[in-house]
């Protein structure tokens, strides 16, 4: 996951028309409002004095652009499984009091060996 997070140089294609996540059909619109409490939730437990959030469709690389929605292979918890398939569900820009700014990305994978789904937060600073 390490890679994944490293060298992000700019964030893509900015949510103008809503605050809602992004997720086409893989989420219904009742989880959906739940799942962005909860990421609205996180959020304020990770950060605090915040001035402003954006949520994002998309965010760059070096090498790729991610959309919300997009499949990807993260490290996996459980060290028997080694991978597993996650899904991005929201990249969001923290605007903080102080001028500085971090993104959070959100991912719901799923453990092939439970079957259980989780969600997931990765934060980096700018």
């Amino acid at each position: 996951m390490a890679t994944f997070l490293d060298n992000f140089n700019n964030l893509k294609e900015k949510d103008d028309d809503n605050d809602d996540l992004i997720l086409g059909q893989i989420i219904k619109k009742n989880e959906n409002i739940y799942l962005k409490n909860n990421i609205l939730s996180d959020i304020n437990f990770h950060y605090k004095n915040i001035e402003n959030i954006q949520f994002y469709k998309s965010i760059k690389n070096l090498k790729e652009i991610y959309n919300v929605g997009d499949g990807i292979e993260v490290a996996s918890e459980n060290s028997l499984t080694g991978r597993c398939s996650a899904i991005i569900i929201a990249i969001c820009l923290i605007e903080l009091k102080n001028n500085k700014s971090a993104h959070s990305i959100y991912i719901q994978y799923f453990d092939k060996d439970t079957g259980d789904q989780n969600n997931k937060h990765f934060k980096y600073s700018i």
